[in-house]
């Protein structure tokens, strides 16, 4: 039984777990191609995944038309201290690239940000940049969707005979942002009302899921652009800071925690690693 468990543990150990959205996997096989492109909050070379264009149509719009995750995020966990779960083995130094929906308009809004803030850009002109090449790999394959994103949702569309150029429009970004938020918030509060009893809803449960959908999209969005639209627009009330008998309590809770791993050393449980509290889920 040893054998084959430190055999299973090793044979996990080695391969990394590739985690793909439910919708990748769904009905025809899907193939997906890696591209590095700035992030969209720092602009530092990141690694996602797009889909390889379908039935040899890249620019139809057909193959492009309500699709959501054209642009993949493709995250490498693989931190020095971890433990994943898997067939009831416990895997340390696990090593898993998950794999999550990404909505290539956050990518976009910092391109735009950066090369069309003041003055109408082409298409070619937003995606080329000597440091990222693959952005020019999926501009040739995408155009009709990402024409289509930038024009909905942050660009002014400036045009004169066979020219489509565009200037970033803090009016559409600002509408977007906030639409952004409110479907994030009204999923977080969904999410509550699954997990436990029904009950009224009060105004600080409100502003609870907002301060949490604004706390998700700042790991996405430069922060120029969530302190000026979603915070401005939201006046988060402060949080309530925590008294003095929170501070009693919270100490004397760690000085609790503290003797208990002391007292436990001493008995003789110095030998003994400690369960790791991390898990990959």
């Amino acid at each position: 039984m040893a054998t084959s468990m430190n055999a299973a543990t090793a044979r996990y150990a080695k391969t990394p777990l590739l985690v793909f959205p439910t919708a990748a996997a769904a009905g025809e096989p899907t193939v997906l191609r890696s591209l590095v492109l700035p992030n969209a909050k720092t602009g530092e070379p990141t690694t996602y995944l797009t889909q390889a264009p379908r039935d040899e149509a890249p620019n139809s719009s057909t193959a492009h038309d309500g699709r959501g995750d054209l642009v993949l995020f493709a995250l490498d966990y693989a931190p020095s201290e971890t433990s994943a779960f898997m067939d009831d083995v416990v895997v340390s130094d696990a090593s898993v690239a998950v794999v999550t929906p990404f909505d290539p308009v956050f990518l976009l809004l910092r391109l735009a940000t950066d090369r069309a803030e003041h003055h109408p850009v082409l298409l070619d002109d937003l995606m080329h940049d000597p440091s990222f090449p693959d952005l020019a790999h999926l501009g040739n394959h995408h155009a009709a969707h990402l024409h289509r994103l930038l024009a909905t949702y942050l660009c002014d569309v400036v045009t004169s005979p066979g020219i489509t150029a565009y200037r970033l429009a803090p009016t559409k970004v600002r509408y977007f942002l906030i639409a952004k938020a409110e479907r994030l918030a009204a999923h977080f509060a969904s999410n509550a009302a699954d997990l436990y009893p029904p009950e009224p809803r009060t105004a600080a449960d409100a502003v609870r899921w907002h301060r949490r959908a604004v706390e998700t999209l700042s790991e996405w969005v430069a922060s120029r652009w969530i302190t000026n639209v979603l915070l401005a627009h939201y006046q988060f009330p402060a949080e309530k800071k925590p008294d003095a008998m929170d501070a009693l309590v919270q100490a004397a809770i760690q000085g609790k925690n503290t003797g208990k791993r002391a007292a436990g050393t001493n008995v003789g449980n110095a030998g003994l690693a400690p369960k790791s509290m991390d898990a990959v889920v």
